[in-house]
Formats: C-alpha cells, structure tokens, sequence
C-alpha cells in the first residue's frame, strides 16, 4: 500500500490524539504495568506489558503515556497494511495493481471508522489483537513458510488476548491440517508463541509493584491465564441476569454500530464480497464467516451484556474483532464492484468515506483531554499527607496509580484498591510496600470503621467512587472529592475541575463524580441550615450529573425550609421531571427492579413534598392530584398519610380513614397515623 496513505492515516491520530493518559477502562493499569513490569490483571497480558516496555524505552520524546498512545497508533496502521495485503491476495492471481488498488477506500474507512479510530489511540490491547488478527489471516494465504508463522502470530495473539481464540477456524485456512508432518510443524510454533506466558510466573517471583493472583505456581498461573481467579465474564453485572436475556439489545446495538462503521451504503459492497467468496473462495468464506459468527453474535449472547450505557461501553470495545472479517469482505465486493460499475464505485466510495471521517473526528478528536489529569490532580490537592485513599473504580483508580507510579507525584499516599482489598494476594502485596499498614475487606460499615482505628497513624481517606456506606462522625468531612478527617479548612473553589466537557462515556464517569462532591458538600451545608450555599452545590451537582435527580431534590428543600413556597414548587416539579426521566433510563438499561424501585420510592417522596407546598399555598385541587400521582407511582404510608390529612381539612372523613388504613398497612409502626387513625374511628363511630 501507498506509504503515503499509511503517514496521512497516521497524522490524523497523532493530532486528534490523546495527550497523556486516555481516561479508559484498564488504560492506566497497562501504563503502570509496563513501565514497572509488572504482572496485569487475568489472563495477563504479558505481550502487551513486554510490548509497551519496549515502546516506551524505544520513542524518544513525550510523556511515557503518550509514547504508549503513539505505539497504539502505529499499530493501527501496520494493521491496515495487513488488511491491504489481504484484499489484493483475495482478489485473486490475475488481478492487476489497479484494481488492486481499490483496497485503499477500504483501508480508509475502517482507518475513520468511530471504533478502530477511538482504540487506536489509546493504550489498551485492542487493537493489538486486530493487528495479530489481520496478520494470522494475510500469513494463512500465503505460502507455506508464511502459513506455518501464522501458527506462531495465532500463539503469540493469545498472550495479547485471549478473545484470540475465538478465531481459530482462520488455522484452517493453511495445508497444515492435510499432512501430520506439517501439523506437528504448526503445533510447535502456536506452542512456542503461547511459551511468553512464563513471563507471569517468572517476573511474579520478583515481586513486582503490582502482582495480580501472584502467579507463582502452576494452579495460580492456570487460574490467571483462564481467568478463573478473575470472572468470565465481561463485567459483573452480567451475572445477575438469565443467559442470553440480553442477547437482543446486544445483536440491535451491534448492527447500528456496524450500519454506522461502514458508512451505511457500505452494506451493498459487503453483501456482493460475501457472494463473491462464496462462489470463487469457498473455504476462505467458511472460516471468515465462521469466524465472524463467533465473535460477533455467539460473544454477545455470552457477554449477556444489560444495554445501560456502562456495559455497552464495555461490550462495544470487544466489536472491532468481528468488523474486521465484515471489512474483508467489504473490500472484496468494493473490487468485483469496480470491474461493472466504475463510477458509482468512485461516488459510492466518497461518500462512505466522507461519512466515516465526519464521525469519527467529531467522536474522537481527543487532543485537549486532560480529564484523567486533572481528576487526579484534584484528588491529591484534596488528599491529606500520608494518608490512605481508598478508592474503588478503574478510571479513577488507575489513574491514580498512574500519578504515583510514573509520574513520581504523591508517593506518600497508600493507595487502596476497594474491590481487591479482601484478596490474600493483593494485601501482602501492599504491605510490601507499606508494612504499616492494616488491610482487609472493605464492604460494610463494621469493617470500615475497624479500618479507620487499625490505621489511626494516617489519615484515612474515601474517594467518592467508592459508594460505601462511610460512618458519620464529627472528626470526618467531604472535602472536595474525599472523605476525609478534619485538619484544616479546605476551600473547594481553589482548584480547576475541568478544561473542556468531552462526551465520551469514561470522561463523563469522572465529571459525575464532581457532581457527587457537590451533592455531598451541599448535604453538609444543609445539616448547617447554610441553604443558600447548599443550594448551589445542588446545582452544580445536577449540572455535572443530570441523572442525580436526588440533588434537585435537596435544593427544593433549601427553598421549602427558608418558607419560600413558590420556588420550593417548582423546584420539586423539576426534581420530579427528572426522576421520571431517570426513572425510563432505568427500565430502557434493564436496571434491576430494586434499582427502578428505589428511584420510584424518591419520585414518591418529592411528590409528597411537592403536595405539602402546594397544601400551603392554598392549592387543595392540585395538592390532591399530586398525592394520587406519587401513590401511582409508588405508593407509602406517608402518601396516604398526606391525603388523610387533606380529606381531613374537607371534612371527608370517611376517606379520611380509608387512607390512615391504608398508610398502617405498609408501616403498622407509622405513629402519627396509628394516632389519627383512632382518633377517626371514634369519631365515626359517635356519628
């Protein structure tokens, strides 16, 4: 391919890249394990920690996380080189370089599509596996010496990751299977590409800064290769539904995004290089499709993915794997489509390119993206001296490892990691470094309390990821974005949260996080009676995180405590609006019902204070219909307490006493209405 292409496809990732630290999933767990080389989390990865070592040493210039960011990239485009090389080698002996030549578009748009665009540019293994992908399958249809390396690429894949194997029937693209000479041949280099496995248990030995299972024996290095120490799946949350219950939305979210990557019309070319294949390149067409099926669909239904934003995030990364067999066979309908129709070829090609492009830069032009950097640094300017931070998910947590680690910043906090803190490895791990220090499981109040007196010689603190419930205590306070001990006034105002508002799904994690430091400073300021100032947090709270429906409830209690009624109602008709916005987020994600009715349970809170306002205000109509609205939604004592007390006023006793009755039946212990409730039954009966 035209080595020019491959530069001007490479420029546009270097400008629209990340400047340091992607904020993305594992991205600052696999800096910290290749600069310390260290032993990653299962099945790991010991290609990607050995590669990115060497990339790091090997470029010259640049923040260690941006140079990982550069060799991202240029893997990238290595991997289309391959993609090139396999369209011209399917495009058959007697094509010329001409035609050949109309592989390039196809280079092109999956270069500028969102998905391979995004991961090139960041420092996580995905994009490794589609350039050990693409080379399997260019060696696989080559000569022999080529097609016995695939063996090894395949092997040596597989310690990239593991969602390699998924591909397997590409093997059997090559003569190795026919003769058992070659076959033992094959065998011995897929072996030999598996062997850079020794790597976990021989640099585990050497205690390295981070040690995931401390893979030091055979069962320990088999339970980390297959992930058994781990989970199998992609994410936790999967677990708590039926097999396949999510398999649905995954196959409808997977189709958009391929519509989407192929510019929408693209879908006619692959169609004809599907029937193409069919007919001249049947085993080819077998092994790609089969291929596809696995890890496409057949991945979806294991994944069981629930479709919130969180889990899809996750479960799309793992979608560029089966593109890349739908972009073979795009390329190869693109140059049977060329040879009849030329020029609806040439205008069918700018317009799928210019589609992609116009996407994927406004998707992915990330070159201002500080959002890790600064989310770290406002950590440590809230962190105390020698203190413990316990926090809890991957951006945040890794991002701070990554401050420490490489970046030589804060090395006198312990960093803890709340989901790892009961493992039998991970706290001998840390004690290694930190001998002082007293570590165990971290889950419910009891053991975080036991925490806080067994390390009373530093100063614990909780970031806000960790949504533990934290004790109540005078000498704590939120602090900026911690939970902390009081030592010293701490201004919030005093340090940048942000540069730009980027709308990936990891950026806005981190931006919902200062939402939650708001909330939490603003419910502070609301024990204080400081509603004024309470107020704003709430704002500011709900502006960072516009599903905190809870903070626009808060700050409608600002207004009704300082008797300002007017305000107080629309506020709780705002704060309303957004719990039942939430509320169909919730049932479109497939939330858990416990999830739903919790947010159902709030929504009924703020109509029932959204009735007592409007009580006040001499508004009975409208008060009513709200009372009857929240019980819709989710009726409680308090609810039908309200509307006794209502009938109460209009002198409609007897419904006055239907609705005691039915607030005593969901809270026997409900003492004001148990009160009422004989007060109105005796009245009834000496009428």
């Amino acid at each position: 391919m035209n080595l020019l292409g491959l530069f001007l496809i490479f420029a546009v990732y270097l400008v629209s890249g990340f400047p340091a630290l992607a904020p993305y999933r594992d991205a600052g767990e696999f800096a910290v394990d290749g600069f310390s080389l260290g032993v990653a989390h299962p099945p790991g990865y010991p290609f990607y920690v050995l590669w990115s070592r060497i990339i790091g040493m090997i470029i010259p210039w640049g923040n260690y996380v941006w140079r990982l960011n550069i060799g991202s990239m240029l893997v990238a485009v290595c991997s289309l080189f391959f993609l090139y090389g396999i369209i011209r080698r399917l495009s058959g002996k007697d094509s010329s370089l001409a035609e050949a030549r109309w592989g390039y578009p196809v280079v092109f748009l999956l270069a500028f599509s969102y998905l391979f665009w995004c991961l090139a540019m960041v420092n996580e293994p995905y994009i490794l596996n589609i350039f050990f992908v693409l080379a399997v399958i260019y060696f696989a249809l080559g000569n022999e010496r080529e097609q016995l390396l695939s063996f090894f690429v395949f092997g040596l894949g597989l310690t990239n990751r593991l969602d390699m194997v998924l591909v397997f029937p590409l093997l059997f693209l090559n003569r190795y299977w026919r003769d058992i000479r070659w076959s033992r041949s094959g065998l011995f280099f897929l072996i030999l590409g598996l062997s850079l496995y020794l790597y976990l248990p021989l640099r585990a030995r050497t205690g390295p800064w981070f040690n995931w299972n401390n893979p030091v024996s055979i069962e320990r290095l088999l339970a980390t290769i297959t992930r058994r120490s781990y989970g199998r799946s992609l994410d936790l949350i999967a677990a708590g539904y039926r097999p396949g219950g999510n398999f649905w939305p995954g196959i409808v979210f997977y189709l958009r995004q391929i519509f989407s990557a192929t510019g929408y019309l693209g879908i006619i070319p692959l169609a004809i290089g599907l029937l193409d294949l069919v007919g001249n390149r049947r085993k080819v067409f077998f092994a790609l499709s089969l291929s596809f099926l696995l890890t496409g669909p057949v991945f979806i239904y294991l994944a069981n993915m629930p479709p919130n934003p969180h889990s899809l995030k996750i479960l799309q990364d793992s979608f560029l794997l089966p593109n890349v067999f739908l972009f073979v066979f795009l390329g190869v309908g693109l140059l049977r489509l060329s040879q009849n129709y030329r020029f609806f070829t040439v205008g069918l090609l700018i317009f799928l390119s210019g589609i992609n492009f116009y996407t994927g830069i406004k998707a992915n032009f990330q070159r201002f993206n500080f959002s890790t950097f600064d989310y770290v640094k406002n950590i440590f300017h809230s962190c105390p001296r020698q203190a413990v931070l316990v926090q809890k998910k991957d951006v945040q947590l890794f991002s701070t490892w990554w401050f420490q680690v490489i970046q030589k910043n804060r090395p006198d906090i312990v960093s803890v990691a709340q989901g790892l803190s009961g493992s039998l490895w991970y706290q001998p791990m840390l004690k290694q470094r930190f001998p002082d220090i007293f570590l165990q499981r971290l889950t419910d109040p009891e053991a975080i309390e036991n925490f806080i007196r067994s390390n009373s010689h530093r100063p614990v603190s909780f970031a806000v990821d960790t949504e533990l419930e934290l004790p109540r205590s005078d000498n704590f306070q939120w602090a900026g974005l911690l939970y902390r001990p009081i030592k010293e006034e701490f201004l919030f105002e005093e340090f940048y949260f942000w540069r730009n508002n980027f709308s990936d799904f990891f950026s806005q994690n981190l931006f919902t996080d200062y939402g939650r430091a708001f909330h939490n400073r603003g419910s502070q300021r609301l024990s204080r009676k400081e509603y004024g100032p309470a107020q704003t947090d709430f704002l500011l709270a709900y502006y960072f995180d516009n599903t905190l429906a809870v903070a626009l409830s808060f700050r409608a209690y600002c207004y009704l405590a300082k008797n300002d009624l007017i305000s107080a109602e629309k506020a709780y008709q705002q704060c309303i609006r957004s719990y039942l916005r939430v509320i169909q987020l919730a049932q479109n994600y497939k939330a858990f019902p416990d999830v739903i009715n919790s947010f159902r349970k709030d929504l009924a809170a703020a109509f029932s204070n959204l009735g007592v306002v409007q009580e006040r205000l001499g508004k009975l109509t409208e008060a009513r219909k709200t009372y009857q609205d929240g019980l819709n939604i989710f009726p409680t004592a308090q609810l039908y307490f309200n509307l006794a007390v209502l009938y109460w006023k209009e002198n409609d006793f007897l419904r006055v006493e239907e609705n005691l009755r039915q607030a005593l039946a969901i809270d026997p212990d409900y003492p004001q209405a148990r009160f009422y409730y004989q007060l109105i039954r005796q009245k009834l009966r000496k009428e």
